[in-house]
């Protein structure tokens, strides 16, 4: 089970590095912020995509405003 959890973090990991090498920049807009007292925080945002619009849940990995 540990080796299966590694394996997936280490592709997460993987495929976050190569969006940011690889990825288009967007600039985006921020629909929620919510404050959770537990868990993790997130932001919701908006961002073009060709034509259209669509969203994404990001987890956030610092409270910094």
């Amino acid at each position: 089970m540990l080796v299966v959890a590694v394996a997936g973090w280490d592709r997460q990991s993987r495929d976050a590095r190569e969006l940011l090498e690889h990825g288009t920049r967007v600039s985006a807009t921020v629909v929620t912020a919510p404050d959770p007292r537990k868990g993790n925080a997130t932001i919701e945002v908006t961002y073009p995509a060709g034509d259209t619009r669509r969203a994404a849940m990001i987890k956030l990995s610092t409270r910094q405003r």
